[in-house]
Parts: C-alpha cells; structure tokens; sequence
C-alpha cells in the first residue's frame, strides 16, 4: 500500500486478495478502505460482506443498508444486505430486499447467477417460516 495509501481502491483490492488468506487482515484493509470512501458502496459492501462471513452480523447490518442505499441499481449489493437481515433473523426486511434483487438481476442474468438468487430467497422463506436457520451466504466481493 506505499504506493497508493489513500485509494480506496488498493485497500479493496487489497482486502479481496488477503480474503483467501488471513481474514482479519481483509477485514481490517476493508475497514481502511471505507475510511477512505465513506460514501463508496463498493467499500460498504466489502465490508458488510466481510463481516457476515466473520459472524458479525450486527456491525454489517447498517453498512449493508447504506450500501444498497447508495447502489440501488446493484444487485449483488442488494442481495449482501438481504444475506445481513437473514442472518440476524430481520424476515420481512431480507425477503423483500431479497426480492429486489431479483427484481435488479433481472431475466438477462446468467442462469446459474438467477438460479443462486433465487434459491437465497427460497432459503430465506422457509427460515422465515420456521424451517430452517439461517443460511450465511455473501454476495462476491467487489
């Protein structure tokens, strides 16, 4: 990072490689990146993922929403923050906004992507109806 310390982009790039290799180094190039972009949905997202995979549902729940406040459009930002509310048990707010995402991905989307979209919230329903638990799926990181 000595060569792009203030960018955003190199602590997320940063964050994504160390991901397969020391999470909490990850999740801490994650936190560096959205101190640099506090307003970046890419870096909210990141870290809200990071820290659904870390169990630490209650800390990504209002960087999940705020990111896909800032990135309406995007599903896989949508549906990471679907993945936060199912975690924490939230069912109406993960089956609607699960259902957005849906909606943002669209019939043009890759079959296999629709497919994983739509078994979450298949998941999410039965969770909600008291037949499952909670199923931890994260979105891909940016």
């Amino acid at each position: 990072m000595k060569s792009h310390p203030g960018d955003w982009r190199a602590w997320s790039f940063l964050a994504t490689v160390q991901r397969s290799g020391d999470p909490a180094e990850s999740l801490q190039a994650w936190r560096r990146a959205v101190e640099l972009a506090p307003d970046g949905a890419q870096a909210l997202h990141g870290l809200a993922a990071a820290l659904l995979r870390g169990g630490q549902s209650g800390e990504a729940l209002p960087l999940a929403r705020r990111a896909a406040r800032l990135a309406p459009f995007s599903a896989a930002v949508v549906d990471n923050s679907a993945a936060v509310a199912a975690d924490l048990g939230l069912c109406e707010e993960a089956l609607s906004t699960q259902r957005r995402a849906l909606e943002i991905l669209g019939e043009r989307a890759a079959p296999m992507t629709r497919s994983e979209y739509t078994e979450r919230l298949s998941n999410y329903e039965k969770q909600c109806a008291g037949e499952g638990t909670p199923a931890t799926r994260v979105s891909p990181t940016p």
